[in-house]
């Protein structure tokens, strides 16, 4: 359970906009948190009220969701039984993928992630994977990349984050798993939005 006297919520919308919130009441505070589920973006309308002032947000309106404490509470790690990504910056992402080694069955290794929404908002994820699968299990992971409703991992600066995948536009994924048969080969380009 959370133990913690102060919540931050983060909303990063759509536009590009961050919305900034706190509670400080321990029994709110777990009331919020109890309702953070994969499909906080697939409800109609995130309502948060303050003192004065009601906000609505549309879930679909959401790129993600920032869960600020000063230890990430016990019923947020549950939304990704498998253990958390990490958020790291841009810099690191590309420190990582040079150092990064080919993928081999059954040995452990960093995968590491870039993923883009259609706000133009970048995000890079690291995961410590413990065993590598090969095969039908690795092309899946490809196939489903989109299938569930979010990406939650940890946060820098603390907390964590849910990401909403309805406004993820791409997602890629290195060191390279395999890929399946009607895969495109081709190497990618830095161009310009319509180059």
């Amino acid at each position: 359970m959370m133990n913690t006297s102060k919540l931050e919520l983060h909303l990063y919308l759509k536009n590009g906009d961050t919305h900034k919130f706190v509670q400080h009441d321990p029994d709110l505070i777990r009331q919020m948190l109890s309702q953070i589920n994969h499909k906080v973006f697939a409800q109609p309308a995130l309502l948060i009220y303050g003192d004065d002032v009601a906000t609505a947000y549309p879930g679909g309106a959401l790129n993600g969701i920032g869960v600020v404490t000063e230890s990430v509470p016990s019923e947020l790690l549950r939304l990704d039984p498998h253990g958390l990504m990490e958020q790291i910056s841009e810099e690191e992402y590309y420190v990582e993928r040079r150092r990064a080694v080919p993928i081999v069955e059954g040995r452990p290794f960093v995968m590491l992630s870039e993923i883009g929404f259609n706000s133009g908002l970048k995000l890079w994820l690291k995961a410590n994977v413990t065993e590598a699968a090969m095969g039908v299990q690795e092309r899946q992971m490809l196939h489903h990349a989109f299938s569930p409703p979010t990406v939650v991992c940890r946060r820098m600066g603390g907390g964590i984050a849910i990401w909403n995948r309805a406004q993820m536009l791409s997602y890629s994924f290195s060191p390279k798993p395999e890929t399946p048969v009607n895969a495109w080969p081709a190497e990618r380009q830095v161009v310009g939005a319509y180059a």
